[in-house]
């Protein structure tokens, strides 16, 4: 598998869900980055694209950035409802983290 694409990201996410190909475009870098630095490189090709099992992580992780990319608290009200959306920082997944820690260098 090659690194992911915008494509990608848009096909994961379904025909329901926009994607910005732009934001996705500058997201997917981020990511990579923010992957290659927590496995050491390790999963990694000389040209730094990640192999089939890090792609994964990264398109999971970007689509969840897509769909929430502000990371700020903020609120939908509509009549008496209102709803919270948490301005929760960026974080690996649990699913993602089992992905990652099987590459992750880590002292004895």
């Amino acid at each position: 598998m090659a690194a992911p694409t915008a494509t990608d990201v848009q096909n994961l996410l379904g025909p329901n869900q926009d994607v910005d190909s732009g934001q996705a475009t500058v997201i997917l870098p981020v990511v990579t980055a923010q992957c290659s630095a927590y496995t050491r490189g390790v999963g990694f090709d000389s040209d730094g694209v990640p192999n089939s099992d890090l792609s994964a992580v990264i398109l999971s992780a970007t689509a969840r950035l897509i769909t929430h990319a502000g990371q700020v608290q903020s609120y939908l009200v509509q009549g008496p409802e209102t709803a919270s959306f948490g301005a929760t920082p960026f974080a690996w997944s649990t699913a993602e983290l089992y992905v990652l820690n099987r590459y992750r260098k880590r002292a004895c």
